[in-house]
């Protein structure tokens, strides 16, 4: 019953979007976190949903739009020539794991869902359906886990959904984390004192549901955006005030060892879990200085063969003391930076740090931009630059600690900071113009 209930709605979705290539974007994004085949048990689990909404978008788009016309941005330009480099290290690749052509796919479709962000999104409304789309997707899970931790009393065990980027604790806190800010720019775009309420009541249970990974770097991405509100709140004694409320319901839930696992931020050194991921590093930089222009291809370092390959050579990096990887056994890079850096050599990681700092710079300039005529009042690109901005800094720090340099929520937000800031950038010529 279920499995019909869910095709039903999916296919009333694509017909009643087909006509109109946003619509169709909208179930493309919410597909690709919500993967609904996590729901179903029976002939709607092997259905590809996110396939087919992609492939329903790109015809509706070739269809009915006539004036085919791409966001220009050389954050853009960064980005694929990122991807381009990735595909000529995938070829000379070191080893020949069936996760190369994973990986590949999942990065492919990624930057498919990329350009036509740029293709399709070309206004407000457009912009803040898509923006509503994702929150509706991740934010599904985040209050449904966020309430079963609650009503359990914290005995619920938080995961992302299965088969999916996000199963893992730590990478379902981090794409949260990022997702955060994106509903506070929503309540700050919504009138309705219903919707607002009820945007807080999402972001209350997705930091709950962060909290309730015990994920280590979703709670210091916590910290950054609670922070960042805080330094650039006019409200402090009300932030203060939710905290501390928020803070003693938290106290109550979460399980003893959650603030010593928290503690072990400060005592690395002692931390066998981050010991683990030491030696992973370690692994990635022999790799890099082995091939140091294409590095090893797609989970170079996790693949066994090359693991063991570098293991002897483990003694002459510089980096603290860890145990040696004959005794840790194959583990996964567990840094967006170091994951770069293995599969793609020096090269790559290069270009990746660029892209995020030149993601950073832009965002923040979308933020604090005031058109000439708005008196220094904030217009509608302020908030989703506060919100991309964010974003991306929670991902930078959150991910230093994961392997989630190809994820497809990166590469979503990296296409709505091109939009916005080729709005910008239109919005200036505009006031030249009129002052000429």
């Amino acid at each position: 019953m279920r499995d019909v209930l869910v095709v039903s709605l999916f296919l009333a979705m694509i017909v009643v979007a087909f006509r109109k290539p946003i619509g169709g974007l909208c179930v493309w994004v919410w597909t690709s976190f919500i993967t609904p085949n996590f729901f179903l048990y029976g002939f709607g689990n092997s259905i590809r949903f996110n396939l087919i909404a992609a492939l329903m978008t790109i015809t509706s788009f070739m269809m009915f739009t006539q004036k085919k016309e791409i966001t220009k941005h050389s954050l853009a330009t960064t980005v694929y020539v990122f991807f381009g480099w990735s595909l000529i290290t995938a070829i000379f690749a070191i080893h020949d794991s069936p996760d190369i052509a994973f990986i590949s796919d999942a990065f492919f479709r990624a930057m498919v869902l990329f350009v036509f962000i740029l293709f399709i999104i070309k206004t407000e409304n457009q912009f803040r359906v898509i923006c509503i789309a994702f929150c509706l997707s991740l934010g599904f899970y985040s209050v449904a886990e966020g309430l079963k931790y609650f009503l359990s009393g914290g005995g619920h065990r938080i995961v992302g959904p299965a088969n999916s980027a996000l199963t893992d604790n730590n990478h379902f806190a981090l794409g949260i984390n990022m997702m955060i800010p994106f509903l506070l720019a929503l309540h700050a775009e919504f009138k309705q004192k219903y919707l607002k309420l009820a945007i807080v009541g999402v972001i209350l249970t997705s930091i709950l549901t962060v909290m309730g990974t015990n994920s280590r770097g979703g709670f210091i991405g916590l910290m950054v955006i609670g922070g960042f509100y805080f330094l650039h709140s006019k409200k402090k004694l009300l932030i203060i005030t939710l905290v501390l409320i928020l803070g003693g319901t938290v106290i109550s839930l979460v399980p003893d060892n959650y603030f010593a696992r928290i503690d072990t931020i400060n005592n690395a050194q002692e931390d066998l879990s981050f010991l683990g991921r030491v030696v992973a590093w370690k692994q990635s930089i022999l790799i890099a200085l082995d091939n140091p222009i294409t590095g090893g291809g797609f989970n170079a370092v996790q693949t066994a063969s090359v693991w063991y390959t570098y293991a002897p050579d483990f003694d002459t990096t510089w980096l603290m003391n860890t145990p040696h990887p004959i005794e840790t056994g194959v583990k996964a890079a567990h840094s967006i930076y170091f994951q770069v850096l293995g599969d793609q050599g020096f090269t790559g990681i290069i270009l990746f740090c660029f892209m995020l700092y030149f993601s950073i710079i832009k965002s923040y300039g979308v933020m604090k931009y005031r058109p000439p005529d708005s008196n220094g009042e904030r217009v509608w690109v302020n908030s989703w630059g506060q919100a991309c901005f964010l974003s991306m800094v929670v991902y930078s720090i959150g991910g230093a600690l994961l392997s989630l340099a190809y994820f497809e929520l990166l590469y979503l937000v990296l296409a709505l900071i091109c939009v916005l800031d080729a709005e910008v950038k239109k919005q200036k010529a505009q006031s030249l113009i009129a002052t000429s």
